[in-house]
């Protein structure tokens, strides 16, 4: 009562408690919660009501009705909805309620009726419609099709349930609008990008250039190549004439004639997973790892050393400042050690344009320099990981959506080599692999779009080669011998009746008995491209 009496009239849902509430309006009435246990005196005639029944005032009846009527519905969409009422068997029982009363025992109520029960001091009848408060109680033949009209906008779930909350009512609307809302696949294409994920760092070598990150860059249309040393972060720059392989190798090989051979390389793909690079790999015994398609963080030493690279040329006028900005970097201690690369690759401080005393550069070994890595590596995962979630893995043959632009439909077909790495085929049936932050999970029902293209890899054999992938530069066995992105064109499938731009067939020739044409299960002729023939 208390909360009733402190509302205004127009925001009381109840037409009974409308009634009520207009009836003492002249009334200056002040509302007060007292706990039984502090009223001494009870008031008798509390307890003695009168049992006449009592007719509300017809000009009281218009005016609460008038309050109460909050659905601006159409002529036609009111009355589908007041005949769909009557033809429904639930709501038709809950109105019988309503009119005259309902039981005292719930276990006397149908169980299609008793999730009503709970609601029954908040359910009215006004011209045929069944109301919730304000909200239109909704027959389950419309359902689906008030479903459609929520949705019609494609917000999200929570603004369609808000909206939901305004308007209309049903049991379980909440778990059918999030069903409708997961499934529509043009919310699916514009879904925003996934959270990222903990943090899984790059282990941490024992010694200095046993473990270096490479790649490239472009600055003013010319082409350099960075090296940095994963222990030391000693940093290389060097430019080149073209991107080729044979360019980025004769460079690499002057570098490692300085400080040695590396035992492992971190890079991207192109052109360090080309068979040129791959044999000059082999032949000087250092293990590739390539980092995933289009996820630069997971080689993010590199990322870092070419950011750095950039800003020491867009600040040099010419060549020999480049030169010396390089030098002033090998000699300045970088955060987490406290130590200068030069430190800890060359056990001494190098001599620049700046004074400097003798003490200082005299060579000095520096020791604990791995664990001093690994606690800056725990401390920025520590903080890395404070916004992070943890992603379901993905299994095989699950129907995903891959992060290309928009969100785009494949299918999870196994296992890439690397954490969080996934080997996907795409609806053209080209096979990638992708990191799990470009996947999401579809909640659509898979459709079988690859009969085609599975049967021709089964009557084959066709092995498809697993590409590398590595998120986090983990070493991978033999990484080094299988190319990172594969993808696989399927050709010359002929359709059963018309070509693929639906001019008529006369110019296709007859495959019924070509010996080159495979006929599928379903009698679908499928073409061999030349290479499987």
């Amino acid at each position: 009562l208390v909360s009733i009496m402190s509302k205004n009239i127009a925001n009381i849902n109840n037409p009974r408690l409308q009634r009520m509430r207009l009836k003492l309006v002249k009334y200056d009435l002040k509302v007060q919660y007292v706990p039984g246990k502090e009223m001494y005196v009870a008031d008798c005639l509390s307890r003695s009501y009168l049992k006449d029944k009592v007719y509300d005032d017809p000009e009281l009846l218009e005016v609460v009705h008038s309050l109460s009527k909050t659905a601006q519905v159409s002529d036609n969409r009111k009355s589908e909805i007041r005949n769909a009422t009557k033809n429904d068997e639930t709501l038709n029982c809950v109105i019988k309620y309503i009119q005259e009363g309902w039981p005292s025992d719930k276990q006397t109520i149908p169980c299609h009726v008793k999730f009503y029960f709970q609601l029954r001091d908040r359910l009215t009848l006004e011209d045929g419609l069944l109301f919730l408060d304000h909200r239109i109680v909704v027959p389950n033949c419309l359902r689906s099709k008030i479903l459609k009209l929520l949705h019609e906008p494609h917000m999200g779930i929570e603004k369609t349930k808000l909206k939901a909350r305004m308007t209309v009512y049903w049991p379980n609307i909440n778990v059918d609008i999030e069903q409708i809302v997961s499934k529509c696949t043009v919310c699916e294409q514009f879904k925003p990008n996934n959270t990222k994920e903990p943090m899984i760092p790059h282990t941490v070598p024992e010694l200095p250039f046993e473990k270096v990150a490479v790649d490239l860059l472009d600055f003013k249309g010319k082409p350099y190549i960075v090296l940095i040393d994963y222990y030391s972060k000693w940093l290389e720059l060097k430019s080149l004439r073209n991107k080729q392989a044979s360019e980025v190798i004769l460079k690499l090989k002057s570098i490692f004639s300085e400080h040695g051979i590396p035992k492992q390389i971190c890079s991207d793909n192109m052109p360090f997973n080309s068979f040129e690079f791959i044999q000059f790999a082999k032949e000087w015994d250092i293990e590739c790892v390539y980092s995933s398609p289009k996820y630069p963080k997971s080689n993010g030493m590199a990322e870092r050393a070419v950011q750095i690279a950039k800003n020491i040329l867009k600040k040099s006028s010419n060549e020999s400042e480049v030169f010396l900005a390089l030098l002033e970097y090998r000699s300045t201690p970088v955060k987490g050690t406290g130590l200068a690369p030069c430190q800890v690759l060359m056990s001494r401080i190098l001599r620049s344009k700046i004074p400097i005393s003798k003490n200082v550069l005299k060579p000095k070994i520096q020791v604990g320099v791995k664990n001093k890595i690994v606690n800056a590596q725990t401390k920025s995962k520590v903080y890395y990981d404070k916004n992070c979630k943890v992603k379901p893995k993905f299994t095989s043959p699950n129907v995903v959506y891959k992060k290309d632009g928009l969100w785009k439909p494949a299918q999870i077909i196994g296992k890439a080599p690397g954490p969080r790495s996934y080997l996907i085929r795409e609806e053209n049936g080209r096979v990638l692999t992708r990191n799990s932050t470009h996947l999401r999970q579809s909640y659509n029902t898979p459709v079988n779009r690859y009969d085609a293209y599975d049967e021709i890899f089964d009557d084959q054999n066709v092995n498809i080669p697993n590409p590398v992938q590595n998120d986090v530069g983990i070493p991978n066995e033999n990484v080094h011998n299988v190319p990172n992105n594969v993808g696989i064109p399927i050709q010359n499938v002929v359709p059963n009746d018309q070509n693929d731009v639906g001019l008529p067939n006369q110019n296709i020739p007859n495959v019924q008995n070509n010996p080159n044409v495979y006929h599928t299960r379903s009698g679908r002729p499928i073409r061999r491209p030349a290479r499987y023939q």
